[in-house]
């Protein structure tokens, strides 16, 4: 266990039912930036050509790590084994090999959102190797410890309509020369191309580009003027709810975890276990004892998307001084309770439980209840 909270009391208490509860948080990146050169260089930069090169979105939610790994081009199986390199020091670079002349035929065939018109040269990094270019992919890191939920972006257009862990690149802005458009697409000769990302029609919500986890594809890029471009984009992906997401969710740092507070409120850990608003929690919402039938009744209030990294145990005592705690009832996760603990109501995404006891407390007995989770 790395922490435990407990909370009891043994009067009664009012309780109201707030807060709210997610099975999963939709995670968006920080904007970070591709630095492309068009035959140009960035100054103090690595030169990123003629070699297979990945770009990397190593993101789970919070700050992420994005970077670009590179390999030479002379292994014909194009591994990319080499060593993460900083966004900020290197550029991906397109040489005079990627010159092309726009004719009215790929016009005709759909590539106008290239954002050349007919006789005008531009760039075109292939989805394909030539050998005497960079070959530009995109790579998502595996999802070994299941920091990822499957979901459905519902994007048939860009062939992500189906669950899966997807990390969903989207276009944010493009800093280009004059004059200078930006494409990312894939070619389905007959079909029409699949367009990712153009800024010939100006960028929006559609300028998104889907991968899953541990995929790895390569697709085409293309840029109509010579010159440095800089590509911010940002990934956006699906993480559960867990302590360490719901913090970041909440932009928390762990500074009360599952421990007390020296105020009396509750911590972090606590607030995560009974999926309270951490900016105004109502403190109503902690455990409280009543009588049923004369006989001691215990409730308390739980999302109703238990956190699947806790352990939830009703403890009881009738000696606070002297200890003597005893377990009546366990449940870990979203599993059902082991004992008879009842389910009271369910109201607005949360759940109302209770643990009531057989029999009606001895004359002067002093029982106290506890709610203890642990992680």
């Amino acid at each position: 266990m790395s922490g435990q909270r407990v909370l009891g009391c043994g009067c009664l208490m009012s309780l109201l039912l707030t807060g709210s509860s997610y099975a999963q948080y939709m995670a968006t990146s920080d904007d970070f930036t591709l630095i492309f050169g068009v035959e140009a260089d960035q100054p103090n930069s690595l030169r990123l050509d003629e070699q297979h090169v990945d770009i990397y979105l190593n993101y789970f939610g919070g700050a992420g790590d994005i970077h670009v790994v590179a390999d030479d081009l002379s292994d014909p199986d194009n591994p990319v084994i080499g060593a993460p390199i900083a966004l900020d020091a290197a550029h991906l670079y397109s040489n005079p090999n990627d010159q092309q002349t726009m004719g009215q035929p790929s016009i005709d065939a759909g590539f106008g959102f290239i954002g050349a018109d007919v006789g005008e040269t531009f760039w075109f990094i292939s989805a394909f190797s030539g050998g005497d270019s960079i070959f530009l992919g995109v790579s998502s890191v595996s999802d070994i410890n299941d920091q990822l939920v499957a979901w459905n972006p519902g994007d048939a257009a860009k062939g992500a309509n189906f669950s899966a862990k997807w990390q969903r690149l989207e276009l944010v802005s493009v800093n280009a020369p004059s004059g200078g458009q930006f494409a990312m697409f894939d070619i389905n000769s007959p079909a029409p191309p699949t367009v990712y990302m153009a800024t010939s029609d100006g960028i929006d919500q559609n300028d998104v580009y889907y991968i899953p986890d541990g995929g790895h594809d390569h697709v085409n890029w293309t840029f109509t003027q010579p010159g440095i471009y800089e590509v911010t984009v940002r990934v956006t992906t699906m993480v559960p709810v867990n302590y360490g997401s719901w913090l970041w969710h909440n932009g928390l740092a762990d500074t009360t975890g599952f421990t007390e507070t020296a105020n009396g409120g509750l911590s972090y850990g606590a607030l995560y276990a009974l999926g309270l608003d951490p900016a105004a929690p109502d403190l109503s919402a902690r455990p409280y004892l009543t009588l049923v039938d004369g006989k001691p009744a215990f409730y308390f209030d739980l999302p109703d998307l238990a956190r699947s990294d806790l352990t939830y145990e009703i403890w009881k005592t009738n000696d606070l001084m002297g200890g003597n705690w005893s377990q009546l009832d366990a449940k870990v996760g979203a599993a059902a309770w082991s004992g008879v603990t009842e389910t009271v109501s369910s109201v607005n995404g949360r759940t109302l439980y209770r643990y009531v006891e057989a029999a009606a407390p001895g004359n002067g007995a002093r029982d106290v209840y506890q709610l203890r989770i642990s992680r």
